[in-house]
């Protein structure tokens, strides 16, 4: 299914809405899809159930991302652009493998509600989160993340509402 994804993005428009959404859940997907890079339109990506193991950095490319669900995927591996991405501001990664990040330094991300929920993330996962400074709605439930490990980031980030088992 990954090879074909550019002939699909490409010639049937139907997938974007008139709301610059596009939908492709449950389409069997092992990769992002070939032929969305710089794509000016799309702003609302929804790629949940499919079988994505990684978040590559061509996610990066799309200029207008504002809202991205990956959610119940095989996600293992995130890119660190996709933490600079500027304009995103709600990002869905519940319910994937991934334990692991690293957020760039002083990155413009708009990033303010992110759901982490169902992945097996650290509390050294969770200090590098201290660097998206527009963050205000976190999901950790399910994580396994210690009492201790969200006192402390709650300690250092005050402003931002985590939610928690």
């Amino acid at each position: 299914v990954a090879g074909a994804s550019l002939w699909v993005f490409q010639f049937s428009q139907s997938w974007v809405d008139p709301a610059q959404r596009l939908a492709l859940n449950d389409r069997g997907f092992e990769a992002w899809p070939k032929g969305l890079e710089n794509s000016p339109l799309v702003m609302h990506v929804s790629m949940q159930r499919n079988a994505l193991t990684e978040l590559p950095a061509t996610v990066a490319t799309l200029p207008s991302l504002m809202f991205l669900d990956v959610s119940e995927n095989q996600i293992s591996k995130v890119s660190p652009n996709i933490w600079s991405l500027p304009t995103l501001q709600v990002l869905n990664l519940s319910h994937n493998q991934i334990a692991g990040w690293a957020v760039p330094a002083g990155n413009a991300s708009m990033l303010g509600n992110l759901n982490l929920s169902y992945n097996p993330i650290t509390e050294a996962d969770l200090l590098q989160l201290l660097e998206l400074k527009h963050l205000h709605q976190l999901d950790v439930r399910g994580t396994g993340l210690s009492p201790e490990a969200i006192i402390r980031f709650r300690m250092l980030r005050p402003d931002v509402a985590v939610q928690t088992d």
